[in-house]
């Protein structure tokens, strides 16, 4: 067991989870005083003691139910010509709630549809398909749900009287979840089976996502994407927060007569150094947000960033572009997210010639036609991959962007290794911003707003 839980913490480590030497001792500690055959205790235990985060655990248990999976070691199956359990017996065990039945029946189930090969390239979604097939799952549920809901709107009654709205409600409810109970204990048996076949760390490659923090904005799923846009909100305040700035006032503006006698008494009152107050400014904001195919995901995000930046700034204007640019500012209020990304993928005028990325016409576009948008306060945000297919730069409009801005920075999501490949143009801006990041996740976004 201890060699199966260091292999098992050297993988959460490898996925980015942070843990630590001592509360891996932590973590055999706790072990010392659970039940190992219960298996949801054994994974509690290691859970309160490895996991720190919230966003954590998701990937903790997936990679809990690869290392440990439920039935380990009970060998592979073949395929057997037994008769599976027909759709009226799981109905009946569903109907009573009976899982100990429930779970023989699924092993049934598996061996007779999964038919699972050994050395197979094939996934565990695969197998689950042909089994809902098999047992066809979606009619079970319906039945089950006509059985629910006549055990409650008509026991002991031959009066054929309806069933309530609600106890209709009830019962759908309750079939969908034992439906999706069963179904998850389909799913352990297919990937204990696979395990045994792979092993386990063959299946955490296969199988788990990374971490939010981690996931690459260019490639982010959905599911990604959804993670992020509950995230992003503490993201736009800590970088309002780095971003806002103090005037230091040395001889002028109002004194601070506390500061200055708590100063004086180091000295005993002589010299006397006054001391001003510090003011505090919420900054200005302009964003370039690079809205082009190639980069969908990503602009995907730094929309929702940008949506959520509007409630730290004093002014934030937020520009998109392509080819061409256009002030997006008005979508983004009194606006929902969605509406404010549909309106700017339908409306803003981006598109210039041929919807082509052209980050020199864009900058040349925006000192024309914006310039008014900068000041010695604003920080300037351009975001993309700055990859403006062969075209020209136009290096100058970037550094009259910056000689009318406080500060120019670059968040780049492509990977720094690719930067000044093919029709990357990093070098041409790289001198001209006060930086040129890569920001390919949420860490790297982290790093960067800490930086500042």
């Amino acid at each position: 067991m201890i060699d199966a839980l260091a292999q098992f913490v050297d993988r959460l480590r490898m996925l980015g989870v942070g843990v630590s030497t001592s509360e891996t001792i932590d973590a055999v500690a706790a072990l010392k005083v659970v039940d190992w055959s219960r298996r949801e205790d054994f994974r509690q235990a290691l859970a309160s003691t490895l996991i720190k985060n919230s966003s954590h655990r998701s990937l903790f248990d997936s990679l809990f139910d690869i290392w440990f999976p439920a039935g380990a070691g009970g060998g592979w199956e073949e395929p057997t010509e037994e008769a599976p359990a027909g759709q009226a017996e799981f109905l009946d065990a569903l109907f009573r709630g009976d899982w100990d039945r429930l779970d023989l029946m699924a092993d049934s189930a598996v061996r007779q549809f999964a038919g699972m090969e050994r050395g197979r390239p094939v996934g565990g979604r695969y197998y689950m398909w042909k089994i809902e097939e098999g047992l066809r799952l979606e009619e079970l549920r319906t039945a089950l749900e006509e059985m629910l809901a006549g055990d409650a709107g008509g026991a002991g009654s031959n009066s054929g009287e309806a069933v309530s709205g609600l106890s209709a409600r009830l019962a759908s409810d309750e079939a969908k979840a034992r439906i999706a109970e069963l179904r998850r204990r389909i799913e352990e048996k297919i990937r204990s089976k696979l395990i045994e076949d792979r092993g386990p760390e063959a299946m955490a490659r296969a199988l788990l996502r990374p971490l939010p923090e981690e996931a690459d904005f260019l490639q982010a799923s959905s599911e990604d994407l959804a993670e992020m846009k509950r995230t992003v909100a503490v993201f736009s305040r800590r970088l309002a927060t780095r971003l806002s700035y103090r005037h230091h006032h040395t001889r002028r503006g109002r004194p601070d007569f506390r500061r200055t006698i708590r100063r004086s008494l180091e000295t005993g009152g002589v010299p006397i150094a006054p001391r001003f107050r510090h003011r505090v400014h919420r900054p200005e904001l302009v964003v370039l947000c690079d809205v082009s195919g190639s980069v969908a995901a990503f602009s995907r995000f730094a929309l929702m960033l940008l949506y959520a930046l509007k409630e730290h700034f004093r002014k934030v204007r937020s520009f998109a572009f392509v080819d061409g640019v256009d002030e997006v500012t008005s979508f983004f209020e009194n606006a929902e997210l969605e509406e404010a990304i549909r309106r700017i993928r339908t409306e803003a005028k981006v598109v210039w010639l041929d919807g082509h990325s052209d980050y020199g016409h864009c900058l040349k576009e925006f000192v024309l036609r914006y310039k008014d948008a900068l000041t010695p306060r604003t920080t300037v945000l351009i975001l993309g991959d700055l990859r403006s297919n062969f075209r020209a730069p136009e290096a100058w409009a970037l550094d009259e962007i910056r000689e009318r801005s406080r500060r120019v920075h670059i968040l780049n999501p492509e990977p720094q290794r690719h930067w000044d490949t093919g029709d990357s143009i990093v070098r041409h801006y790289a001198g001209l911003a006060d930086s040129v990041h890569e920001c390919r996740n949420l860490r790297q976004l982290s790093q960067f707003i800490e930086g500042l």
